[in-house]
């Protein structure tokens, strides 16, 4: 069983001790699962900003850290550069074509009704004064799950943009007014 080197004060598990999930940073094995690796990687990269949600992923995923995170990353990058990995994956051209499409290949959480739903609702509640998170939990939902399926579907808005989805676009409004509406947002 290969395991992946970390930094001295993070000990490296090893592979495989528990079965891992598409975003299982901790335990990850790049060799079974690459662009779980870069999805999850983005999730982690994109809530930086917010210290509260990425204490939550690293908690959910087994990280350290900041430090134990990076650790894993150059092990990774480390794990791409052996010919085991080209074999496996290919050269770097194509593993950096796995990386710009593993977000959008992954499937989405929920579907956009769903998601603009539970918007809608947490907006409502909010604006009521009540808990935004009682209503991840009405939806069967908690912190980090919505952090990935909210963050999932702000990425695909936003590369939506780019590619002119003017069909997106239409069908957010339209689902968007639907809920506002409902819930009197």
């Amino acid at each position: 069983m290969q395991t992946l080197p970390l930094s001295a004060a993070a000990p490296t598990p090893p592979l495989g001790v528990r079965p891992a999930t598409i975003l299982d940073l901790g335990l990850f094995d790049p060799s079974a699962d690459l662009r779980g690796w870069f999805l999850g990687e983005h999730l982690v990269e994109r809530a930086a900003a917010q210290p509260d949600v990425q204490a939550r992923l690293f908690d959910h995923y087994g990280l350290k850290g900041e430090s134990h995170f990076r650790d894993v990353q150059a092990s990774v990058a480390a794990y791409l550069r052996t010919a085991e990995a080209a074999a496996k994956w290919g050269d770097a051209a194509a593993v950096a074509r796995i990386k710009a499409s593993a977000l959008l290949d992954a499937p989405a959480p929920v579907p956009l009704e769903r998601y603009l739903e539970i918007v809608e609702a947490q907006r409502a509640a909010a604006q009521r004064g009540l808990d935004a998170r009682e209503v991840l939990a009405h939806f069967a939902l908690n912190d980090v799950a919505w952090s990935h399926v909210r963050f999932w579907w702000l990425e695909r808005l936003t590369r939506s943009v780019d590619e002119n989805d003017a069909e997106l676009h239409a069908r957010f409004a339209r689902i968007q007014a639907h809920f506002r509406q409902k819930y009197g947002t």
